[in-house]
């Protein structure tokens, strides 16, 4: 399950990172574009975080049982709080363009989404990674 819990995170980044790309065009579309790209990014690392809890869930180990329970879990519960934090900068995101606040000209608030996407995306990927190739890791 390692591949599209990575192919998530990785979609997420580069989602996040084309829509500030997108709203630089100035285009008339594009903050719509541009925003639908940001609120895609923050279902992916959701759907990456979820991914990596089901997996955890499904082989048994709990948090109560072993170190490496309590461990996992404790990764898993960080990278929780930092997929909140992105699904109310995604809303916020919503609603700004919703209030027609978005455009090439003021373009900081979505660097600054995309800037905290790609950090929680690539601190999942982490997670993962050391998680599941970590010598006596249950894969």
């Amino acid at each position: 399950l390692l591949a599209p819990v990575v192919a998530a995170y990785a979609g997420a980044a580069l989602l996040a990172w084309g829509s500030c790309r997108t709203l630089r065009l100035d285009r008339p579309r594009t903050p719509a574009v541009a925003t639908l790209m940001m609120v895609a990014a923050v279902g992916l690392v959701g759907a990456g975080w979820g991914l990596d809890l089901q997996h955890w869930l499904a082989t048994g180990l709990r948090p109560e049982a072993t170190a490496q329970g309590a461990t996992v879990y404790a990764m898993l519960g960080w990278q929780a709080f930092f997929v909140a934090v992105s699904g109310l900068m995604g809303l916020y995101a919503l609603l700004r363009w919703l209030a027609g606040h978005v455009e090439a000209a003021r373009p900081s608030t979505f660097d600054l989404i995309a800037l905290f996407l790609v950090f929680t995306a690539g601190q999942g990927v982490f997670a993962v990674l050391l998680t599941r190739l970590f010598p006596g890791a249950a894969a």
